[in-house]
């Protein structure tokens, strides 16, 4: 438990500052050992009982960030890969495709268990669209898949903020 608020500690204080282009030392002091790597962390959440936590990004492209808290590391979770990409159009008509990694603008997470054992991570965008993006988490593996499976459109020119978006869809059908 002190690893992982560690690891928290160093991510709020590693987001008041813009990263370098290069890649940037993270020596640890005498009391924290800090992450490189997180760019604006909004939410932070731990991903069950495992060591890892799944950070938002709230600049353009910063998307989710997987952080494993063993080897204090964090690197860019949803790339965009095809694996990565499963669109579930029956569950999520309105959405109108699939994410721009490029541009994907994280805020506000959520994280529910799903009667098949996996897990639903909500995401509210500001990237490119406003919207809720769904994505199922596996934590089977030894480093956890992320999927993303649809999204939630806010209307034209209005945006949610967390604490009113993800209620809503939490109440849809966990699909």
């Amino acid at each position: 438990m002190r690893a992982i608020l560690a690891a928290l500690a160093a991510m709020v204080l590693l987001a008041v500052a813009p990263l370098p282009a290069r890649a940037q030392a993270c020596p640890a002091d005498s009391e924290l050992a800090y992450i490189c790597g997180v760019q604006k962390p909004e939410d932070v959440l731990r991903l069950a009982d495992t060591p890892f936590l799944v950070s938002s990004g709230f600049t353009p492209g910063a998307g989710l960030k997987l952080v494993d808290t063993r080897r204090r590391v964090a690197e860019l979770w949803f790339t965009g890969a095809a694996e990565q990409v499963v669109r579930d159009a029956a569950a999520w008509p309105q959405c109108p495709g699939p994410l721009d990694p490029a541009l994907f603008n994280a805020r506000g997470l959520s994280l529910s268990r799903l009667d098949d054992g996996k897990w639903r991570l909500l995401a509210v965008n500001h990237g490119g669209r406003e919207s809720i993006e769904v994505f199922d988490v596996d934590l089977a593996a030894p480093r956890p898949r992320l999927a993303w499976r649809g999204c939630l459109p806010m209307p034209p020119g209005r945006w949610r903020t967390p604490s009113r978006a993800l209620p809503m869809a939490r109440s849809w059908r966990r699909c």
